[in-house]
C-alpha cells in the first residue's frame, strides 16, 4: 500500500481518495509521504432487521478542527465500507451515520462511534445503525347523542338606575330548541340586595346598598346552561357626587428637533373632558409663555399635541402647565436630550425614561424587558445523538432559567436546569436526551415548567414526526412538520401554499416538438417511463378532433411514433361513436395497455356537459380506438358548463395511498382498498375546469360505477392539467393564462398534529418558469426519478393555442424535490 501511494506525482492526491472499502487517512507534510505509512479502514455493518430497507446512508465525520460529511449508496447491499481520505492525524474523532427508510420515510435510523488517526497504525471501527420503525395505530368506535343547549336570548333589568330601598324587575326570555332532556329551571343572582318571588322569566330585586351590581341569570335544561350578567345601578338617596377632578398628566416631550419641531405631549387621565381655554404652557423660563387657544379642550383618555409654541426646548429644561389662575396643574424635568423622546413608561402613569421611539399623539413606545421561552422544536426519533428539545427566548431581555424543569407526559420523567441557566434574548438552548436522561415516545409530551411550577409551554403529539415538530413561523407560530431537523437554528418550515414563489428548476423552456405539429387542441399529457426495452412515451390528449398521441423522443423534437401512430388515433365512446372532447390523458399501471382520458363533452352536442372518463387499450391495432369502459359522472359532479368540465386527469397508486394514511371522506375513515372491489390499483383524480376542485374516484371496472372518495380544491380557480409524481408522492396541478400559468403541489398530509391528517393538501405554489409563454398551457407531465441528469428530470407543457407554433415544451425541477 506504501507503494501504491508513492505512485502519485503530488501528496494531495492522497487525500482526495474515496474507494469502495471505508478507511480514516491521516495526510501528512510533503517530507513525511515517503515513509511506508499504513492506510486504516473503518467499516461499517448494518445489521438491518427484515423491515429495514434503505437506499442511503448519509455520514459526518468531524473532530480536532476537521469535519466532512456525505452519502452512500447502499441499496444493493447490507453491509456499508467506504474509504475517505484526508483526515489529520488525531484522536476523538466521531463518525455518526443515518438515514432513512427508502419505501417508508417514517424509518429512521442512526449511530456513531469515535476513532483516532495514528500514522502507520491500522484504525478499525464499526458502527451498527438502530432504526426506529413507527408505531403501530389501532382504532376506537365511539358512539355519541347530541343535546342542544339552552339559549337566554334576552335579560333587562328595570330601570337599570335605581336608589337604596327600591324594588326593579327582572326579565328574561330563554329558549331549548330540543326541549330535552328536561325542562328548564331558571336561577337568578344579584349581588347588593335582595332576589325574591324566583320564579321562570322573571323575578325582583331589592336595593340594600348604593353601587354598581351585578345580576346573572343561569338556565338548564339538567345537561348544559348559559349564563348571561347584567349591571344595575344603584344610589343613595341623597347623593350628590363631587365633581370628579382634573387629571392632566405630561406624558412625552421632544426636545431635539421633532417633526415639524420640539412638541410636548398632554394626557387626559379623568373620566371627563377639560377645556384648556387659556391656561398657559411654559417651559424652565418664565418669559417664554404660550397661551392655549380658546376652544381647546381634551377628551377623557386622549392625547393633546403642544407644538408652535414659539420656543425652543432645551437640552436641560421643563415642561410646565398652569392654569387660568396661574395655578401650575403639570409639570416635567429633564436633563440632557433624550436620543429619542422622554415619555412616561408605561403611559400615562409610569416612570419617566428614553422611550423606544417616537410617538407623537399616541401611546408610548416603551421598551418593557420581558423573556419569554418556548418550546421551539422537539425530536423523539432519534436525532443526533438522540431525542432532543429546543428551547426559544422570544422576549427581549435575557432569562434566568434555573430551577426550571423539564418533562415528557409521565411526571417521574423530570430534568431540572441548573443553576446559572441563562438564555439571552432571541438565543436557542438545546436539551438533549443524554442530559435529561429519558427518551421521548411516539406518542408523548414535552412540558415546559417554571421554577414555581407552573406549566410555560407544552406541546403534545400523537405519533413521531418525519423530521421533527417545529414552530412556524420560527418561535411564534404553530407547530408543524418541518422539512429537516435544524437544531440550534431557525425552523426549516414548508412553504407558505398561499404565496407563489419562483419556479424551482430551470428558467428556459424550450419548444421540443415540430412546427405546427399540433396547430391547435393539444391538452392533456402524461409521461410513460422507459423500460429496458422501450423508450419513454408522451401521451398526448387533443381534444378535438378526437385523438391521442403517442409521441417518442427522435434525437431532437419529441413527435408521433411512426407507423399507425404517425398521424395519432382517433377515439370514440365504448358505442363506436361520438367525438369525446379529450381534454386529460392518464395510465394506471405501467405494464398495462390501458390508459384513461377525461373528457367534457361529445362534440357532436358540445352545448351539453358529459362529464366522462373513458378506458381505452392502446394496444389495440387501427387508426381509431373504442373506450371498453365509459363513467359518466354527471349525476354525481356539480353542474358546470359544456366547456368547463374534466380539464385533467392522474392515478394515485393505492400503496402510497395506504401508506401515507390517506383518508376516504366518503366513509368518513382511513382509505381501505378492500372496499372498493373492481377499482384496480389506485385512485384517480379528475379536475373540474368550472370549479378548480379535485375529486379522488374509485372506478369499478365490473359495474361502470363510480365512487367519489374525497372532494378537495386544487388551490387553482381553474384547473387544467394534473400529473402524479410517484417517486415523491406529490400531486402537481396546473393553471393557464387565466391564473399565471402558477402550479400546485399537492400531498397527503402526514403530520400527526394537523386537522387535514390524510387529506390531500396544496404544499407549495409555483410561479411559471420565466421561459414558459403565458399562453393556454392545459397539460403537464414530468420524467420519473430513474430519469433523472445531472440531479434534474424533466417537465413538459402543452399549449392548446400553439403559441409560437409551437404546442409541446420542455423545461425542469431538480431530482429528489419533496413536500413533507
Amino acid at each position: 500500500m506504501s507503494k501504491y501511494f508513492r505512485n502519485f506525482s503530488r501528496p494531495a492526491a492522497i487525500c482526495a481518495a474515496l474507494g469502495l472499502a471505508f478507511s480514516a487517512t491521516s495526510c501528512s507534510s510533503p517530507a513525511e509521504t515517503e515513509d511506508d505509512t499504513i492506510v486504516g479502514e473503518v467499516e461499517f455493518a448494518l445489521n438491518l432487521g427484515h423491515e429495514i430497507d434503505l437506499a442511503s446512508v448519509h455520514y459526518d465525520v468531524s473532530g480536532n478542527g476537521y469535519s466532512r460529511s456525505g452519502d452512500v449508496n447502499v441499496q444493493k447491499s447490507r453491509v456499508l465500507r467506504f474509504q475517505l481520505g484526508g483526515l489529520p492525524v488525531g484522536e476523538g474523532f466521531v463518525i455518526t451515520l443515518s438515514a432513512l427508510g427508502a419505501k417508508d420515510p417514517e424509518i429512521t435510523c442512526s449511530g456513531s462511534s469515535t476513532f483516532d488517526i495514528q500514522r502507520g497504525q491500522l484504525t478499525r471501527t464499526s458502527v451498527t445503525l438502530t432504526c426506529r420503525l413507527p408505531r403501530r395505530s389501532g382504532s376506537l368506535l365511539v358512539n355519541g347523542q347530541v343535546n342542544v343547549c339552552p339559549q337566554i336570548e334576552e335579560l333587562s333589568v328595570l330601570p337599570a338606575d335605581t336608589v337604596v330601598g327600591s324594588t326593579v324587575s327582572l326579565l328574561a326570555s330563554a329558549s331549548d330548541p330540543d326541549e330535552q332532556p328536561a325542562a328548564l329551571t331558571y336561577v337568578w343572582a344579584a349581588s347588593g340586595g335582595q332576589v325574591t318571588d324566583l320564579g321562570n322569566d322573571g323575578s325582583t330585586w331589592s336595593c340594600e346598598q348604593p353601587g354598581t351590581h351585578s345580576v346573572s341569570l343561569t338556565v338548564s335544561d339538567g345537561d348544559c346552561e348559559d349564563t348571561v350578567v347584567t349591571s344595575v345601578t344603584c344610589s343613595s338617596p341623597d347623593e350628590d357626587p363631587e365633581p370628579e377632578p382634573v387629571r392632566l398628566v405630561w406624558n412625552e416631550v421632544e426636545s431635539n428637533g421633532g417633526l415639524p419641531d420640539d412638541w410636548a405631549e398632554l394626557y387626559n387621565a379623568g373620566t371627563q373632558a377639560v377645556d384648556l381655554s387659556g391656561w398657559i404652557f411654559k417651559d424652565n423660563d418664565d418669559t417664554h409663555v404660550y397661551p392655549l387657544p380658546a376652544g381647546t379642550q381634551i377628551a377623557p383618555n386622549q392625547y393633546l399635541v403642544l407644538d408652535g409654541f414659539g420656543f425652543g426646548l432645551g437640552s436641560s429644561d421643563s415642561a410646565r402647565l398652569f392654569d387660568p389662575s396661574l395655578t401650575l396643574v403639570a409639570e416635567y424635568s429633564w436633563v440632557g436630550h433624550a436620543s429619542t423622546t422622554y415619555g412616561r413608561c408605561p403611559n400615562p402613569e409610569g416612570d419617566w425614561t428614553v422611550t423606544t421611539s417616537s410617538t407623537k399623539g399616541t401611546a408610548n413606545d416603551c421598551f418593557v424587558p420581558t423573556p419569554r421561552v418556548v418550546l421551539n422544536e422537539v425530536e423523539s426519533s432519534g436525532g443526533l445523538p438522540g431525542d432532543w428539545v429546543e428551547l426559544l427566548n422570544t422576549g427581549n431581555s435575557t432569562a434566568d432559567l434555573s430551577g426550571w424543569v423539564f418533562k415528557d407526559n409521565d411526571d417521574t420523567h423530570a430534568y431540572m436546569l441548573p443553576g446559572g441557566t441563562l438564555l439571552a434574548a432571541g438565543a436557542y438552548l438545546v436539551l438533549d436526551e443524554s442530559v435529561f436522561g429519558f427518551g421521548l415516545g411516539g406518542a408523548d409530551s414535552a412540558r415546559l415548567f417554571n421554577r414555581n411550577g407552573e406549566l410555560v409551554d407544552s406541546l403534545a403529539y400523537p405519533a413521531h414526526a418525519a423530521t421533527t415538530y417545529g414552530r412556524c413561523a420560527d418561535g411564534s407560530g404553530e407547530f408543524k412538520t418541518t422539512t429537516a431537523p435544524s437544531k440550534s437554528v431557525p425552523n426549516l418550515c414548508p412553504a407558505d401554499p398561499n404565496l407563489a414563489v419562483q419556479w424551482p428548476g430551470a428558467i428556459e423552456v424550450l419548444p421540443v416538438d415540430p412546427q405546427n405539429a399540433f396547430p391547435t387542441n393539444l391538452s392533456g399529457l402524461t409521461y410513460q417511463p422507459a423500460t429496458a426495452s422501450q423508450p419513454g412515451v408522451l401521451w398526448g390528449a387533443l381534444n378535438g378532433p378526437s385523438k391521442i398521441y403517442k409521441l417518442v423522443w427522435n434525437g431532437s423534437e419529441w413527435a408521433p411514433e411512426a407507423g399507425e401512430w404517425a398521424t395519432g388515433k382517433f377515439i370514440n365512446y365504448p358505442t363506436g361513436t361520438g367525438q369525446p372532447d379529450t381534454e386529460g390523458i392518464t395510465k394506471a399501471e405501467w405494464t398495462d395497455p390501458a390508459i384513461y382520458v377525461s373528457t367534457e363533452r361529445n362534440n357532436e352536442a358540445s352545448s351539453t356537459s358529459r362529464l366522462s372518463v373513458l378506458r381505452l387499450d392502446v394496444s389495440a391495432l387501427g387508426g381509431t380506438l373504442t373506450a371498453s369502459h365509459e363513467w359518466n359522472l354527471n349525476a354525481q359532479l356539480p353542474v358546470v358548463g359544456a366547456n368547463a368540465g374534466l380539464e385533467a386527469i392522474s392515478w394515485l397508486p393505492d400503496t402510497d395511498l395506504v401508506a401515507r394514511g390517506f383518508y376516504d371522506e366518503f366513509r368518513a375513515q382511513p382509505y381501505n382498498p378492500a372496499q372498493y372491489p373492481g377499482h384496480g390499483t389506485g385512485l384517480f383524480v379528475v379536475g373540474v375546469e368550472g370549479t378548480g376542485n379535485l375529486h379522488l374516484l374509485a372506478l369499478d371496472h365490473l359495474t361502470n360505477t363510480a365512487t367519489i372518495v374525497a372532494t378537495l380544491s386544487s388551490g387553482h380557480v381553474s384547473i387544467m392539467g394534473l400529473e402524479y409524481d410517484r417517486d415523491t408522492h406529490s400531486l402537481w396541478a396546473i393553471c393557464d393564462d387565466t391564473c399565471g400559468n402558477q402550479t400546485t403541489v399537492l400531498s397527503i398530509d402526514t403530520n400527526p398534529l394537523s386537522p387535514t391528517r390524510g387529506r390531500l393538501v396544496v404544499k407549495a405554489r409555483y410561479n411559471a418558469p420565466a421561459g414558459l409563454p403565458n399562453s393556454n398551457n392545459e397539460g403537464f407531465a414530468l420524467q420519473p426519478e430513474a430519469e433523472c441528469v445531472g440531479g434534474a428530470k424533466q417537465t413538459f407543457w402543452s399549449d392548446d393555442a400553439n403559441f409560437g407554433m409551437h404546442a409541446l415544451r420542455q423545461g425542469t425541477i431538480p431530482c429528489g424535490l419533496t413536500f413533507p
